[in-house]
């Protein structure tokens, strides 16, 4: 579709540069440009437009304001979350900037695909960094995870341009990976993006019980069709469900749960369970009031620590302590 100079296509080294945009944008400029500025490899797209030093100075300004903000965990959570909206964009430009010699319908067509890849790898990479932000301190650091993901990307781009077609080869497997058992790293990126949003329309930070119908209609369905809650079914079933009460929440480890899931928690009485969506359907996790234990702040998010009734582990993540909460222990 694209003119270039031989096999095999545009595609490829597109590939590469989206996805290497959407994991680190201005790691994958720097190291795009300074291969090309020192002459270490020729552009193998016609009109593959050079980077100048100017641009490459900013950019490693840039690349530096990043590394900085991912320093802290409240900063990386607010810089990142804003990079979802602002990377898609980031990546189309870049992709429509570096070929400029092309006609304008392959290049527009080049730039939405190069949008939508370096979405799609920023979800999985922010979701990645979260649920790493989330964990207790384990053997390795998310700085260190942070570096070896950087080193993939300048590896990857180092290599795209003296040979494109290579470097889209090792590519598609790890964007197919993504797509087929990426869904925590999705869930975790849409959950983080969700909880920054709560708190910059509500400041003070305080997170309220949602009842009636600010409970979404799949959960209050779940539960009207019993088995969440051990009561009865009948006239009372009314009367219970006024007495539901629920807020956002993550869940990482649980009965059939694999990895981390976005859903919702659900009280009755003294009764909690979290519910998430799975496939065309919905799960439920029942949790013991007794199993919460102290909540550990990180940040933007409240994590619970949990033992689940057959003694595993697992660990709640609320937007904020929730009231009344403690009081049911």
């Amino acid at each position: 579709m694209l003119e270039l100079q031989g096999a095999p296509g545009a595609v490829l080294p597109l590939l590469v540069v989206a996805l290497g945009a959407g994991v680190d944008f201005f790691l994958t400029v720097l190291v795009l440009g300074l291969t090309f500025e020192l002459g270490l490899a020729e552009p193998q797209l016609e009109g593959f437009h050079p980077l100048h030093w100017v641009a490459l100075t900013g950019t490693f300004g840039l690349y530096l304001l990043e590394a900085l903000a991912e320093l802290r965990r409240a900063s990386a959570v607010l810089w990142h979350n804003l990079q979802l909206i602002v990377r898609p964009l980031a990546g189309a430009f870049l992709l429509f900037f570096l070929l400029d010699e092309l006609p304008l319908g392959p290049r527009s067509m080049g730039a939405l695909v190069g949008g939508i890849v370096c979405a799609f790898a920023h979800v999985l990479s922010w979701g990645r960094k979260f649920l790493f932000l989330l964990r207790p301190k384990g053997r390795m650091s998310p700085a260190t995870s942070t570096l070896m993901e950087d080193l993939l990307v300048v590896v990857f781009i180092a290599l795209a341009a003296p040979r494109p077609d290579l470097a889209g080869y090792l590519s598609l497997p790890l964007l197919l990976l993504g797509l087929f058992l990426g869904a925590p790293l999705r869930h975790a990126a849409r959950f983080s993006f969700k909880t920054v949003g709560r708190r910059l329309l509500d400041p003070s930070g305080t997170t309220s019980w949602r009842v009636g119908t600010e409970i979404p209609v799949w959960v209050r369905r779940c539960v009207e069709d019993g088995g969440v809650f051990s009561r009865e079914a009948g006239p009372a079933q009314e009367e219970a469900l006024s007495r539901l009460r629920g807020t956002p929440a993550g869940l990482s480890g649980g009965p059939r749960l694999r990895g981390f899931r976005e859903g919702w928690l659900v009280m009755e009485s003294r009764e909690v369970a979290f519910l998430y969506r799975h496939r065309r359907g919905t799960r439920s996790v029942p949790l013991d009031l007794p199993s919460f234990q102290e909540q550990e702040h990180l940040g933007w998010v409240q994590r619970v620590p949990l033992t689940l009734s057959g003694g595993g582990q697992s660990a709640l993540f609320l937007q904020e302590e929730l009231p009344g909460l403690k009081s049911h222990k």
